[in-house]
């Protein structure tokens, strides 16, 4: 069947076709001036629109065929693979209580003020890296890292934008983060066939990572210190949530990283990741065999059973987002758009701005979900990209970075909204905590603002670009840009 024969049409036009993310898009902005972002009422949304948009179009059956086609790519499949698999290294990691020895070194070399701030940007950024979840980060470290911060003398701006900016961080940089395994997976190599291996992308980031995670580490020591609290409540409060036993679950992340970043592979990495962790989990006594699965009151629990249904969600809202474009593209309003794409894409540096500009935009459109960010900026980015042969390394690397720097401090951000209701929850039990608004964290959110900045100056000057080699290697050549002007 040829693409005219698959043209999905609509009432008043194709671009009715957008209707379905448009309700999907009201949804999210609605839960988030509710202060009620929840992936599962995400779903919903989009189903609701997927629903409303049926409405519109001519032909129903052609309609939902159209949605299950996006639902049946090859990548969807991958990308489910990878994310249950990197689930369960996820949850392993947090049952074996990573956190706590991250909270013991730092109460063992006794940092206060700035020192502290700036030591809880590091032991955020390194849970996100081994959880692979920024939002989890959030919930996990800001009841432990802000009130002991505070109390030891931290700026509770800085300090909330430390926690934050560790986040990004380690979800910028983890093999096993969803945001990066989308990244990859969406980007098509344009001479071989098949998508970016995710360990490749990793080892590729992290010249634009460091660039900004060094400069926002330092701020946070120079501008990170307050005025000292009751440091014995500090204490009791870093003690209870301390064992140095746990840093060994730090073994298990770098076997990780090395096996991903040698391109070994990501299932063969996050494979070994959860075997080590295990033994390590075993050796130290932070893990007993049953903690991998039990049952309560009927429900299985556990490692396994939770680390699947972790990104369950995840997985679920990928599938939507997929059926979503599915529908803009057999509709032809993604061609529309990329045609219009192709007359300000008129050369390398500036389809690269392109595909920044359109992570960025979709930041705010999204509430700052980075998930649902590179999920729909992935394919396009990639179609953009492949027009001058821009390696799908560097494709990959502008989505997810982009998408990891303003989720984290537009006021209405999904991050900025879990932190306030967090750290409001806290003042019950520490009443002179003093909350940041949702306003001022665009200056305290150092790294994802660095981040940004990186990747633009890396647009403008051509830092790491790549290109795409016959044999889908990477060259470095400024001025290899063949040109496909074929959409």
């Amino acid at each position: 069947m040829d693409q005219q024969q698959e043209r999905l049409e609509f009432y008043g036009g194709k671009y009715f076709a957008i209707v379905p993310f448009l309700v999907f898009l009201i949804v999210v902005a609605v839960l988030s001036l509710m202060l009620a972002i929840n992936l599962t009422a995400m779903i919903g949304g989009g189903i609701a629109g997927l629903i409303v948009g049926s409405f519109f179009a001519k032909d129903w059956n052609k309609y939902w065929q159209s949605v299950q086609r996006g639902f049946t790519e090859q990548p969807v499949g991958i990308a489910f693979s990878i994310l249950f698999v990197a689930g369960i290294f996820a949850m392993l990691m947090t049952v074996s209580g990573l956190a706590t020895g991250l909270v013991w070194l730092g109460d063992a070399i006794n940092l206060t003020g700035s020192a502290f701030v700036a030591f809880a940007f590091v032991a955020s950024a390194i849970l996100a890296l081994a959880t692979g979840t920024s939002l989890g980060t959030v919930f996990t470290m800001t009841p432990i890292l802000f009130p002991a911060g505070v109390i030891l003398g931290g700026n509770p701006l800085f300090l909330a934008g430390a926690i934050l900016s560790g986040a990004a961080l380690g979800d910028n940089m983890a093999p096993v983060s969803d945001t990066t395994i989308l990244s990859a997976i969406s980007q098509k190599y344009k001479n071989i066939g098949g998508s970016a291996d995710v360990g490749g992308v990793v080892r590729t980031r992290l010249k634009y990572a460091l660039l900004a995670a060094i400069p926002a580490f330092i701020l946070y020591l120079i501008v990170g210190g307050g005025s000292m609290g009751d440091s014995a409540t500090a204490a009791t409060l870093l003690a209870e949530n301390s064992n140095p036993a746990a840093l060994a679950m730090l073994i298990p992340i770098f076997i990780v990283i090395y096996i991903a970043v040698k391109g070994l592979g990501i299932f063969k990495a996050l494979i070994y990741g959860i075997v080590s962790g295990a033994i390590v989990g075993f050796i130290t006594g932070l893990l007993k065999p049953s903690d991998f699965m039990y049952v309560v009151d009927g429900n299985p629990m556990g490692i396994i059973t939770e680390g699947v249904g972790k990104m369950f969600e995840g997985a679920i809202i990928l599938l939507v987002i997929i059926g979503l474009l599915a529908i803009l593209k057999d509709s032809g309003v993604v061609e529309a758009f990329m045609t219009g794409m192709s007359k300000k894409a008129t050369s390398v540096v500036k389809s690269e701005l392109v595909m920044l500009a359109l992570s960025t935009i979709w930041c705010g459109l999204s509430a700052g979900v980075n998930t649902i960010v590179v999920a729909i900026t992935g394919p396009l980015n990639g179609e953009i990209g492949e027009r001058y042969n821009i390696h799908p390394y560097r494709r990959a690397n502008i989505t997810d970075a982009t998408a990891n720097t303003w989720s984290y401090f537009i006021p209405w951000s999904a991050f900025v909204f879990i932190f306030i209701l967090v750290a409001d929850g806290l003042k019950g039990t520490y009443p002179f905590l003093e909350v940041p608004s949702m306003t001022s964290f665009f200056f305290a959110v150092f790294y994802p603002l660095f981040l940004w900045v990186v990747m633009l100056i890396s647009i403008l000057t051509g830092y790491g670009r790549t290109f795409e080699g016959k044999n889908g290697e990477e060259i470095k050549a400024k001025d290899y840009s063949p040109v496909d002007t074929g959409m």
